[in-house]
């Protein structure tokens, strides 16, 4: 059984009036790698494998996985955009897996308005065949740019 959560590391060009918080991180929940494959996490929080033959268990009592969640903030009328670079996750007993193909909530840019905008954030994890079983966490970098 293998489990996988995600931590961002907020990036923001010098003097941005941008704010983000990280209110929830990117997770996959519990997973059985079998002969490897690709599980995709929607910014909605739906988890499914979308290549290869990964098992996910459905029962109550193994983690689901959650999108990530943050906001952003800044002068209202200035559009936003949010980018991310791949990130690498570390396995408790060895093994590396890869996340990528990032995809947020609506849209990755926006306009600031009077309130904070909440961005959730989905992406895909590349699973190994025969991948070490464990807990595995790491990082990814997400970018907002301001206009």
């Amino acid at each position: 059984m293998l489990s996988a959560c995600l931590t961002a590391s907020m990036m923001m060009p010098v003097g941005a009036q941008t704010i983000e918080t990280t209110s929830q991180v990117l997770s996959f929940g519990s997973f059985i790698a079998g002969g490897g494959g690709t599980i995709r996490m929607t910014p909605l929080g739906v988890r499914s494998v979308i290549s290869g033959s990964v098992i996910l268990p459905i029962t109550a009592q193994f983690p689901q996985g959650s999108p990530a969640s943050f906001t952003v903030s800044g002068t209202s009328g200035l559009t936003y955009a949010v980018t991310f670079l791949d990130g690498t996750l570390n396995g408790s007993n060895g093994g590396t897996m890869t996340l990528n193909a990032f995809t947020c909530s609506a849209s990755c840019t926006g306009t600031f308005g009077a309130t904070a905008s909440n961005v959730s954030v989905g992406g895909n994890l590349v699973v190994g065949s025969g991948q070490a079983a464990g807990s595995y966490t790491g990082s990814y970098t997400v970018t907002v740019v301001y206009n």
